[in-house]
């Protein structure tokens, strides 16, 4: 019995995990998308839904961004060999998009205060 709770336990959070990855590359793809092709209406929209929150939803991605590194490390030796580099990459992906952000979001909003 505890055997099959722990194996669960374990498929959540291998299943929390992936959530995390892919919201936070939809969030990350939304991002690079109205920076770099803004001409698009659907995907303008969704950022100004997001952009009202922005803060809120910056500390959200830094948590999941460090959520992912702690997972890497600790559960390197238990990733797939082929899977190793890409989840490496992935997460430095994500803690790069974050900083960028940084400055394009409140390096803006600091300077238009001027």
């Amino acid at each position: 019995m505890k055997e099959s709770t722990a194996t669960s336990g374990k498929e959540l959070d291998q299943w929390l995990i992936q959530l995390c990855f892919v919201l936070l590359f939809a969030l990350n793809a939304l991002f690079l998308w109205t920076t770099f092709a803004p001409e698009f209406d659907i995907i303008t929209w969704l950022d100004d839904l997001i952009g009202a929150q922005r803060a809120v939803v910056m500390i959200v991605e830094l948590l999941g961004t460090a959520v992912l590194f702690v997972d890497m490390v600790t559960r390197f030796d238990e990733l797939h060999p082929k899977r190793q580099k890409a989840h490496v990459a992935a997460v430095a992906f994500f803690g790069v998009c974050w900083i960028f952000q940084l400055f394009v979001y409140f390096l803006d909003s600091a300077l238009s205060m001027t």
